[in-house]
């Protein structure tokens, strides 16, 4: 109806009567209130009249306000650890990460005036997000909700409640939805495959494929029928991973069938102390397997180059027994760096910290040779705890086989906090070794951050015999200000 048909009828509807002749259907204005016909048709001439001087339609009435955010039961941060951080708002934010971590540490939380700021400029850090969700407490995850700026505290686990929220699975992101299928697959697994097979086939490729990752944890034959779906899917990558799942799959003949094609794809050739790990061109196998290769047969992809997606989410325990008879035994023999980079990534994938370890011990034998070096270490390093992680790259420092420019460029991406043995070891080539002056230049810049602030006491003393050095004074006076920030939180 138009606005000409709306304001005629409303006219002829008003010259004979409400009793006579009902209103009309209320298509280009708002409905009005009252319930007396002849009030609501004033009402009705009433908007249209504004209206038509406006030009544009009433807006509709506003949504009804959202819940309040709950009441925290926990303590509030307060005393010097609040002054400090409104100087590191102000002046000092590349603190703020650091601060956050030891805020979280405590168990209490931030008043609430200091969320917003704090949101806004831990943004892109993982490490201050992380620590956020605690220290933020449920008003931090009410703000992520209700602002999109600050939707991205809703990307962690830690963010969200022990609970499955409907309103979140049905506007959050791809990884929003993802968490909370995987909470709600805890919970009541059917109700999480119902959810999913309603709106799977209106889903983007992406969002399908974040979405079955969900089903990596409490795998049951039940949820097979989704994953058979899934392996015909239009998607490549979404095919390989339920490809994947389904070989996870006990008792499953899609599963076992799979399996069979899959572990024929690489075996060992060569004498013992020789042999080599090759890629096995798959021969006679179904159409179905055939797909989960890369789809791109372009000639400059090799054949390892389009198994690689497949081969990055093949569980890794297929390839005890046929490769090695363990991970280490696997990772020392020679295989091409496409097949190297695939099993790299499927160790973190998984997770798996026998395999993480096994690559990371044979660093000092084997140079990764793909342009990715920097990027598989930093991963493989990433799923170790931090003692273990920070004593690695320790060891590489002392390894002579070594570069040192290489183990140093790794420290640029060696998360905060670094702590035992690494902290002693830079320390001596800071400080005290012969080639400190040379050292110092190349590692402070990164090091005055990240280094264990407590080591302020032990140079503290350096710094007198060392006046004329700007750079010694500055990493000296920033330990001293980290060691001060964490004692405040202590």
């Amino acid at each position: 109806m138009t606005y000409a048909d709306s304001w005629s009828d409303l006219v002829s509807t008003a010259l004979v009567g409400t009793s006579r002749r009902p209103l009309p259907p209320a298509a280009d204005h708002a409905e009005t209130p009252s319930g007396d016909p002849a009030a609501r048709l004033l009402e009705r001439a009433a908007l249209a009249a504004i209206q038509r001087r406006a030009g544009q339609r009433p807006s509709p009435p506003p949504a009804p306000p959202p819940a309040p955010a709950p009441e925290e039961t926990a303590p509030y941060l307060d005393g010097p650890a609040l002054k400090r951080l409104n100087t590191i708002l102000d002046t000092r934010r590349v603190f703020l990460a650091e601060w956050l971590h030891y805020a979280a540490a405590t168990g209490k939380l931030l008043p609430p005036e200091y969320l917003p700021d704090v949101l806004s400029h831990a943004k892109g850090n993982t490490i201050a997000a992380r620590a956020l969700t605690r220290v933020g407490g449920a008003r931090a995850r009410w703000l992520a909700r209700h602002c999109s700026v600050w939707s991205y505290l809703l990307d962690f686990e830690e963010a969200h409640p022990d609970f499955f929220d409907p309103e979140l699975w049905a506007t959050g992101t791809a990884t929003q939805r993802r968490i909370q299928l995987e909470r709600l697959r805890r919970t009541d697994p059917e109700h999480a495959r119902d959810l999913v097979a309603r709106t799977w086939a209106n889903e983007r490729a992406e969002t399908r494929y974040e979405l079955l990752k969900a089903w990596e944890h409490g795998l049951s034959r039940d949820d097979e029928p989704l994953l058979l779906t899934a392996l015909r899917d239009r998607s490549h990558p979404v095919r390989v991973l339920a490809a994947a799942l389904l070989i996870q799959l006990p008792d499953s003949d899609d599963g076992q069938r799979l399996t069979h094609h899959a572990t024929h794809l690489l075996r060992t050739t060569g004498a013992q102390e020789q042999e080599t790990i090759t890629l096995t061109p798959p021969g006679d196998v179904d159409a179905e397997f055939a797909s989960l290769l890369s789809p791109n047969r372009r000639t400059t992809k090799t054949p390892e180059e389009r198994a690689h997606t497949l081969l990055s989410h093949l569980p890794l325990r297929l390839w005890i027994g046929r490769l090695g008879s363990s991970p280490a035994d696997v990772v020392s023999k020679k295989m091409d760096d496409t097949v190297r980079d695939a099993l790299i990534a499927a160790a973190v994938r998984y997770r798996d910290l026998d395999w993480v370890r096994a690559f990371l011990d044979d660093v000092g034998r084997h140079t990764f040779a793909s342009n990715n070096w920097f990027e598989q270490l930093d991963a493989l390093l990433h799923q170790l705890p931090a003692e273990e992680r920070c004593d690695r790259v320790a060891h590489w420092l002392d390894d002579p086989d070594i570069p040192e420019t290489q183990t140093w460029n790794l420290l640029y991406r060696l998360e905060f906090p670094w702590v035992g043995r690494l902290n002693d070891i830079l320390v001596e080539q800071l400080f005290t070794s012969p080639d400190a002056p040379d050292h110092f230049g190349v590692i402070a810049p990164g090091a005055e951050n990240k280094l264990d602030p407590g080591l302020y006491e032990r140079l503290a003393p350096l710094a007198e015999k060392r006046k004329g050095s700007r750079e010694f004074r500055h990493l000296v006076t920033t330990l001293e200000y980290r060691y001060t920030m964490r004692k405040e939180l202590m």
